[in-house]
């Protein structure tokens, strides 16, 4: 029990970053902003469609995927009238004029959105999209790390000491209460995708759904290893764009023990101008990507840690690396 005073602390400590941070990233609109409409899905006529195959490694579905997941936080029909100034990017105008798909479902819960895209002629893919942190409250959520029994949803025969991040896990039953009744009943193959807040959502809902593609952008580490464990064979692909800050939280704590939270799958790495790498040594995601001394002076303007955070950057960086593999 003397565990948890420990994480009180921890936890108010990280609310306090998380604070500071969603300050900063408030002074810095125009980086961390929604992205103008001509961005979502530039250059789709130039690249190859969207297409899901069963097995191997894809970057143009990986492409399609990061645009869903910029389009995630675009206003859906129950949110447009909240633009009062009709400048936001329309969702479904987006979809009607780039896309081969359209939004069957849009739920909201707790301030958190998920949606479910089918393609228009009705074959193919079924794709859940849940949106990253974008209020206050989710960001409190986000600091609520201490490890909570992966029990609800455990299957017959899986362990019984998985431990998942009891943040994610509250905002995950909201949401799964109401999304799953309707998923259930359209066609696989299912692919999960989210980023930040949205990839560690897509990850607990992909592991209990046996979703046939999990694909994270930018997500936090979600369990222990056991809780891992679950995901062994499954296809992942978890992307991390250069330096992202948040895919190394939470960090370890040694009073984690074996309820340490860690990733159990590869990273695919962002770097460049379309590289495609992965971390030489993997306990960097175990790292701050700088020196907590020089916090202070790392915020004095955005910091690459944070823009790297950045949706529209995992875009952008995947669609070079696709033009650069069709140039090779």
């Amino acid at each position: 029990m003397a565990l948890f005073p420990r994480f009180r602390k921890l936890e108010k400590q990280t609310a306090d970053l998380a604070e500071w941070v969603q300050s900063g990233v408030a002074e810095w609109g125009e980086v961390f902003g929604l992205d103008s409409e001509e961005h979502f899905f530039d250059g789709h006529e130039d690249l190859p469609p969207f297409d899901f195959k069963p097995e191997g490694f894809c970057l143009a579905t990986a492409w399609w995927l990061s645009e869903f997941c910029r389009l995630a936080y675009t206003p859906d029909l129950r949110e447009e009238p909240r633009d009062k100034t009709g400048k936001l990017p329309r969702r479904d105008e987006i979809l009607e004029s780039r896309t081969e798909f359209q939004e069957v479902r849009s739920i909201h819960t707790m301030g958190n959105h998920v949606s479910i895209y089918r393609p228009k002629k009705g074959e193919g893919a079924t794709i859940v999209c849940f949106r990253g942190t974008t209020r206050k409250r989710q960001w409190m959520f986000n600091a609520l790390f201490r490890p909570h029994g992966w029990r609800r949803f455990r299957r017959s025969g899986e362990t019984e000491t998985g431990f998942v991040h009891s943040g994610f896990y509250v905002l995950f039953k909201r949401l799964w209460t109401r999304l799953w009744p309707d998923l259930e009943r359209l066609p696989r193959p299912w692919v999960f995708t989210g980023h930040s807040l949205g990839g560690a959502l897509a990850m607990i809902g992909g592991s209990v759904s046996e979703a046939d593609l999990i694909c994270t952008f930018g997500a936090p580490k979600v369990g222990n290893e056991e809780f891992n464990k679950l995901n062994v064979g499954r296809r992942i692909w978890r992307f991390v764009n250069q330096d992202d800050l948040v895919t190394r939280l939470p960090l370890p704590d040694k009073y984690l023990k074996d309820r340490q939270f860690s990733h159990g799958k590869s990273a695919y790495r962002l770097v460049g101008e379309g590289k495609v790498s992965s971390f030489e040594d993997p306990s960097d995601e175990d790292r701050l990507p700088f020196a907590v001394t020089n916090l202070i002076e790392e915020l004095q303007s955005a910091p690459g840690w944070l823009s790297d955070h950045r949706i529209g950057g995992y875009c952008r960086r995947l669609k070079l690396a696709i033009f650069r593999k069709l140039d090779d």
